[in-house]
């Protein structure tokens, strides 16, 4: 199953970042496998812009930023209050998702939170 808080981290990290970034500047997020991974998912995804490949081997490419979609879901999940929501309901769905669906599930629940602090008029 995906390590939701790795992507959580790994974007940040990424959307923090002033240049490419290499597989060796993933070394903080520990197992090399799952960072390797969560970059080729990421890539795949359209939400991180890289000339990375690691099949058949790693090609020496590099992580060179967010694609507006990256940056846009990136918004959605920093804040932690909200991750901490969205980490809990994607931990209890106990599932897989791809990022059309995780996206939809993140807007839901910060739609859900926001909504319920409108006051009764």
């Amino acid at each position: 199953m995906r390590d939701y808080n790795l992507m959580r981290n790994m974007l940040v990290f990424i959307g923090c970042s002033d240049g490419d970034l290499n597989l060796v500047d993933f070394q903080r997020f520990g197992d090399a496998s799952a960072v390797r991974g969560e970059l080729s998912r990421l890539r795949q995804e359209g939400l991180v812009e890289s000339s990375m490949e690691f099949e058949p081997s790693y090609n020496n490419g590099t992580a060179k930023g967010l694609t507006r979609e990256g940056a846009a879901f990136l918004r959605d999940i920093e804040d932690d209050c909200a991750w901490a929501l969205m980490a809990k309901t994607l931990e209890d769905a106990g599932l897989d998702l791809s990022y059309p669906l995780l996206k939809k599930v993140c807007e839901t629940i910060v739609e859900r939170c926001v909504m319920s602090k409108i006051p009764e008029i």
